[in-house]
């Protein structure tokens, strides 16, 4: 939908999760930003907007806040300034170790037979969603959970030196749409809210993609639209 609408999208999986790096080094949020902006610089996109959703909303905080010279806006999508007070989040983290470990141990098809109601009866994407779980380093997406729990940008976040927006899951129980909410009062903006849950881009696409369009023209895509280059870089959820 992106690409149809014109931006050219940027996707980077984070340490440990997808093909992303493997690294001796304890998992760190910081990093993973710096390994964005790293791929920025690399790439010299132009006019960027960073989206991140979920955990990656916590990435794109911290790129936002970090390499503000190489973003022209950031739209943080289902996640929050901080996890600590939210004992759905602590649980959901602390147990990620074991879902991978389950990854791996069980059978294939029972994974499809979940994905594919998601997917909507598109078997080819849900035996990509189902590898791509697979590839994640349980080891790696522990450490995500712990370095989330400790996730707090409450003292920086409004003073950001790019425009930022939020998009807001209403029916959200893993980040609830509280916590969305002062992300969106801390930024300074109204949410664009979005009725479905954590797993919108899979569950609500169509629905989601409107918020993100949405969003994507408050922070400035109206005007990167006229511009020769534009590029959205994304960063991922946990996965």
């Amino acid at each position: 939908m992106l690409q149809e609408a014109g931006w050219r999208v940027v996707a980077l999986d984070a340490r440990g999760h997808g093909r992303g790096l493997r690294e001796a080094e304890p998992f760190r949020l910081t990093d993973c930003a710096n390994d964005a902006g790293a791929l920025l610089r690399h790439l010299d996109l132009g006019a960027t907007v960073v989206v991140g959703y979920s955990m990656g909303g916590a990435i794109a905080q911290l790129l936002a806040r970090d390499h503000p010279d190489l973003l022209t806006g950031a739209v943080f999508c289902a996640t929050a300034a901080e996890f600590q007070t939210s004992v759905v989040m602590r649980a959901v983290w602390s147990g990620m170790a074991l879902w991978q470990l389950y990854l791996r141990m069980a059978p294939q098809w029972a994974w499809e037979a979940w994905v594919q109601m998601l997917a909507q009866g598109d078997r080819q994407t849900a035996a990509w969603v189902v590898g791509e779980l697979r590839r994640g380093a349980a080891w790696d997406i522990a450490e995500a959970g712990r370095e989330i729990g400790r996730f707090d940008s409450r003292e920086w976040i409004a003073r950001l030196e790019v425009p930022a927006e939020v998009v807001l899951t209403t029916v959200d129980v893993l980040v609830p749409p509280a916590r969305q909410r002062d992300l969106a009062r801390r930024v300074g903006v109204n949410p664009v809210e979005l009725r479905s849950d954590h797993l919108a881009p899979a569950s609500t696409p169509r629905r989601f993609h409107r918020a993100l369009f949405e969003a994507l023209d408050r922070v400035g895509g109206a005007e990167l639209g006229d511009a020769a280059t534009r590029a959205t870089a994304r960063t991922g959820a946990a996965s």
